[in-house]
């Protein structure tokens, strides 16, 4: 690669301001060897006569001729008055050195505290390989740059200052250097993207010949083969020096990184075998004679890994090899036992499936890929028992997989297929199991008997490989204790029961016509719902009476199937009641953004509403002072009067009190609640208005303050939990406004929160 030399440049000069006997301001650069270039810049700041005292210019001008002298250069005067008037000479002198000074330290000034910060700070943006693909373009750009802040330079220090030598000295003194430093780190930038190129192609080169290798006749993990690993590091070398990269220590580097990189990561991935290889065959490797792994330098890196590969080694050894694998083993035999009896994975219970994949963990698979494994024992062609022991040899073979899955599988391969063979054909004795299993098989007990609530544990033990040990039928005996209720014929006609007191009130004849079907299907969709929060309820009585006599059991599991039964009529009434409500908000379509159009009053009602709810009336019978509501009389003369809630309440109340529904809708409709008073309820019934027409809330924090309770004893309601007298009339409530599931709850909050939007 063709070079360009810059050592011998000097760095940007710092310039600061010296003052020199007799006064006279000259640029002081940093001596870093002399060229040309500074030394002209030493004679023009000593040669530049910047004199423009033209006070003193105009007296001779006066003695030439005011036209004539316009005519006459600075120096020409300059010449003439050292021949005719020295003392004159010699003022004007100091006049010059003066003026220097000052454009001096203007460059200077300029230089030093904006120039010189702002070429470094900015410089970086040039040294964009992808932008600049060549010398030609990266030169022709930093040009570009030069020329802008020879631009902002110039409009610092002024066209006076900037057009002097000096300035031009000074310029070139700083831009000369900064270039060809520009040139230097531009290469350095080339020769660091050649240089990572040829490590990640190594690293690479690396990861694919340390791949695991299995023997496709014995399925065992062939061992690392590290001869390649020598002639993998010299074709490098070769290619390096091809690259450009001249560097002996670079590229030694380079090697040192990607090897020392890839035995990280056999360690990394539990081979710690074939990282223990890696690092015996990278200690005889040489290039051009020389141990490039053996240097000092090298020593830092693999010193280090040599110590992380002891600790892994050892801390692997810590628990017994035999111990894990008979765990491992165990955990074979009893997922086999489990699977013997299970056709899909809708028929594994929840510990089925986490016994399954504890035993891949057991097996030493890494913890991303159990999931996946667990997934394959019930999406083959097989049986999910024959897949289990398929997919145990597939991973023992992964060449991704520490070696130690491929060891612990085929080691213990014996004990493996006995346990597929114990599983398949004879029980195992309880007293073989130990705590943990036992623990594990009550789990799976109780998930059993949970999804067979009829069934006891003598069906299950039916489904096992083993004889049920004491602890595990007395855990059956008491998890079923309540089954007598399944044969009550009370229980067994829950569905049907429910079903009447529903269809009693879908069906009744004095429900509207336009609710009919929404009402009817909704008792269909309650009672297959809710019909198992009965059955619940119920049988956690039966436990609880479980030991009482007989009659007295029966009679409580009546009464308790009464109570809910009681209970869920009510709740489904209450929805029924908020579906037809008059109240609720009434949406009659979407906008182009997708919100909500509510059946507001039309503008034909609006002007009913304020003609028959006047605040006075001149009928001849009518007493006026019926009629005069502080607050109606502001609305007659006002478009939005600001009147405060106590005096709306107020009218509010003699309007009920004296039944004058037409002004009461009037207030409702003018001024709303300022904040949420559960009377509005009460007072939006008595005018018959909805929930879209009058607005109930003071801001939106108090809107979600007041649901957010709401909806607390909504969730339960829904849920069939039973409620409170408190939560039920908080139900009673909501319903009233039309809200008795998710989606009418959202559209009473779209309604207020577009009146608090106004």
């Amino acid at each position: 690669m063709a070079r360009v030399q810059v050592q011998d440049l000097p760095d940007a000069p710092g310039l600061q301001p010296t003052v020199r006997s007799g006064g006279q301001y000259n640029v002081a650069v940093r001596q870093a060897g002399r060229n040309k270039l500074m030394d002209l810049a030493d004679a023009l700041s000593t040669v530049n006569p910047m004199l423009r005292d033209y006070a003193g210019i105009q007296r001779v001008q006066g003695a030439i001729g005011e036209q004539e002298a316009m005519k006459v250069s600075d120096a020409d005067i300059y010449s003439s008055l050292k021949k005719t008037d020295k003392d004159l000479f010699d003022k004007f002198s100091g006049i010059e050195r003066r003026n220097r000074a000052f454009n001096n330290t203007l460059i200077k000034r300029a230089v030093n505290n904006d120039l010189l910060p702002a070429m470094r700070a900015e410089s970086d943006s040039l040294l964009d390989l992808d932008k600049y693909k060549d010398n030609a373009s990266f030169l022709q750009a930093v040009d570009e740059f030069i020329n802008n802040k020879w631009t902002d330079f110039a409009g610092q220090i002024g066209d006076e200052a900037a057009t002097s030598d000096g300035a031009t000295a000074v310029w070139n003194s700083v831009t000369g250097p900064f270039k060809a430093d520009m040139l230097a780190a531009y290469d350095k930038k080339k020769d660091d993207f050649i240089e990572y190129g040829q490590e990640e192609e190594l690293g690479l080169e690396l990861d694919a010949f340390t791949q695991k290798q299995i023997d496709p006749t014995t399925g065992e993990v062939i061992k690392l083969d590290t001869a390649g690993l020598g002639k993998i590091a010299q074709n490098r070398e070769k290619l390096m020096k091809e690259a450009g990269i001249t560097d002996r220590k670079k590229r030694n580097a380079i090697l040192l990184t990607s090897y020392s990189r890839q035995v990280d990561a056999l360690i990394a991935k539990g081979r710690y075998s074939d990282a223990e290889r890696m690092l015996a065959a990278m200690n005889v490797i040489q290039i051009n004679g020389k141990p490039v792994f053996r240097t000092t330098d090298a020593k830092t890196v693999t010193t280090p890994l040599i110590s992380k590969l002891n600790t892994a080694t050892k801390t692997a050894d810590t628990r017994d090899e035999s111990d894990k694998a008979e765990r491992f083993a165990n955990s074979v035999v009893n997922v086999s036992s489990n699977l013997r009896a299970v056709g899909s994975r809708e028929e594994a219970t929840d510990l089925d499936i986490k016994e399954i994949g504890d035993t891949f963990r057991r097996l030493g698979v890494p913890e991303a890929e159990v999931n996946a494994l667990v997934d394959q024992v019930f999406t083959g062609p097989g049986k999910p028992m024959t897949q289990f022991q398929q997919v145990l040899r597939q991973a023992a073979n992964n060449p991704d997989y520490p070696d130690i899955v491929n060891e612990r599988y085929y080691d213990n391969i014996d004990k493996i297929d006995l346990g597929f063979d114990r599983a398949a054909n004879r029980p195992i004795r309880a007293s073989a199991l130990t705590p943990e299993d036992i623990e594990d098989e009550t789990k799976i007990l109780q998930d059993y008997l949970e999804k067979n609530p009829t069934k006891s544990w003598q069906e299950f033990e039916r489904t096992r490989n083993y004889k049920l040990p004491d602890e595990m039928k007395t855990f059956g005996d008491n998890f079923v204790k309540g089954n007598y209720v399944f044969n009550m014929d009370e229980y067994k006609g829950i569905d049907r029961q429910l079903d009447g007191r529903l269809d009693a009130i879908a069906y009744d004849k004095n429900l509207e016509r336009e609710y009919e079907a929404a009402v009817r299907g909704d008792a269909q969709a309650f009672a297959e719902s809710n019909a198992v929060f009965i059955k619940e309820r119920v049988e956690r009585k039966a436990v609880e009476v479980a030991d009482l006599p007989k009659e007295e059991r029966d009679q409580a599991i009546r009464d308790e199937l009464k109570a809910a039964l009681d209970d869920e009529e009510a709740r489904f009434r209450a929805r029924v009641n908020a579906r037809t409500s008059a109240f609720r908000a009434q949406i009659k379509g979407y906008d182009a953004q997708g919100k909500p159009v509510f059946q507001r009053l039309t503008a034909a009602q609006v002007k009913a509403i304020e003609k028959d709810g006047v605040a006075e009336r001149d009928d001849f019978f009518s007493d006026d002072k019926d009629f005069k509501y502080p607050s109606l009389m502001l609305a007659d003369k006002f478009e939005n009067p600001s009147v405060p809630q106590a005096v709306v309440d107020e009218d509010r109340d003699k309007m009920v009190e004296k039944n004058q529904t037409d002004q009461l809708k009037r207030s409702l409709y003018r001024f709303g609640y300022n904040s949420w008073n559960p009377k509005s309820v009460e007072m939006m019934e008595k005018a018959s208005m909805d929930a879209d027409d009058v607005r109930l809330f003071g801001n939106p924090r108090e809107l979600q303050t007041v649901t957010s309770d709401w909806v607390k004893v909504l969730l339960k309601d829904t849920t069939g939990e039973q409620l409170s007298d408190d939560e039920e009339a908080t139900r009673t409530l909501y319903n009233k406004l039309g809200i008795f599931d998710e989606t009418s709850f959202r559209i009473f909050i779209d309604a207020q929160s577009q009146f608090l939007d106004r």
